[in-house]
C-alpha cells in the first residue's frame, strides 16, 4: 500500500504543477496583450457616447408623398421603352458579330490533328 500511495502523491504533484505552470503561461499572454490592443491608426473615441433612440420613439413623418397610379404607370412605360431600346441595340450588335464572325470562320479554322 504504501507504493500505491506515493504514486497518488506523485500524480497529484504532476497534476498541480502542470496547473500552475498553464497559469503561469497565460497570465504571461494576458499581460502582453494589453500593449497590442489597439493600432495607432484606429481613431479616437468620442468622449461622450451617442444616446440611442428610445425604443418607443417613432420616426418623423415623411415630407414626399407616395407616388400616383399614373406616375407609377408613366415610370412603367418609361422602363419599358428603355428595356425594349436596349434589347434590340444589343440584337444588332450580335446579329453584326456574328455576321462579321461567320465571314471570317471558315478561313480561320482548320482541320484538328488527330
Amino acid at each position: 500500500m504504501p507504493a500505491e500511495s506515493s504514486r497518488r502523491e506523485v500524480a497529484g504533484l504532476r497534476r498541480l504543477a502542470t496547473l500552475l505552470l498553464l497559469a503561469c503561461t497565460s497570465a504571461g499572454c494576458t499581460s502582453q496583450l494589453a500593449a497590442v490592443a489597439e493600432p495607432a491608426a484606429v481613431p479616437a473615441r468620442p468622449a461622450v457616447t451617442p444616446a440611442y433612440p428610445a425604443v418607443n420613439d417613432m420616426p418623423a413623418t415623411r415630407d414626399t408623398k407616395p407616388l400616383t397610379a399614373e406616375e407609377r404607370q408613366r415610370i412603367s412605360d418609361e422602363l419599358s421603352a428603355i428595356r425594349d431600346r436596349q434589347q434590340a441595340e444589343t440584337a444588332n450588335a450580335d446579329a453584326a458579330a456574328s455576321a462579321a464572325g461567320a465571314a471570317a470562320t471558315p478561313a480561320a479554322r482548320k482541320p484538328a490533328a488527330r
